[in-house]
């Protein structure tokens, strides 16, 4: 009997060094402990939001001569995937606008539009790669994005805003 209470004794010590160990380990992944989870706290409230799909306007004011005015804006952080995108032209704008709306870092084009002043939808995707790096004919995937998108627009017309850019981004 005496040995049995022993053995039940250094096991329930054991399992409390695993539990030890196993507490400890997962505390030093949160943010507050600087693990590698510690980033800017806007960052961490959009990626643990409930939220599915978010939206973000970007109205752009160009500046200059009429047929070559040119702005840019950017949106604010977007951490998830790029659903859609809703382009809203004002009236009366130049049927010779250009569109690009990109995220520096990584370098990425989400979408380029040349001559171009239409109210419309856009649904970005990216061609997948295989293990070689090779395109996968016909196999496309949501645009990831983590970073901030900036819309310029070049050859316009000179309006305050000449276009309002809605993004819908999210998981």
């Amino acid at each position: 009997m005496r040995q049995t209470t022993i053995r039940a004794i250094r096991t329930a010590i054991a399992l409390l060094a695993v539990l030890g160990a196993l507490v400890a380990g997962m505390a030093a992944c949160l943010p507050e402990r600087g693990g590698p989870a510690a980033e800017p706290a806007a960052v961490f409230e959009q990626q643990s939001a409930t939220t599915f799909l978010r939206q973000t306007a970007v109205a752009v004011t160009t500046v200059g001569a009429a047929g070559a005015a040119t702005g840019s804006g950017s949106s604010s952080y977007i951490c998830g995937h790029l659903h859609a995108m809703y382009l809203d032209f004002t009236a009366s704008i130049s049927a010779t606008t250009d569109i690009t709306i990109s995220q520096a870092s990584p370098a990425l084009n989400a979408l380029v539009l040349t001559n171009n002043y239409t109210d419309t939808w856009y649904y970005p995707a990216r061609q997948q790669a295989g293990g070689t790096g090779s395109a996968i004919s016909g196999a496309y995937d949501r645009l990831p994005v983590c970073d901030t998108l900036t819309v310029s627009v070049a050859e316009s017309t000179a309006m305050a805003p000449v276009v309002t850019v809605y993004l819908y981004w999210g998981e």
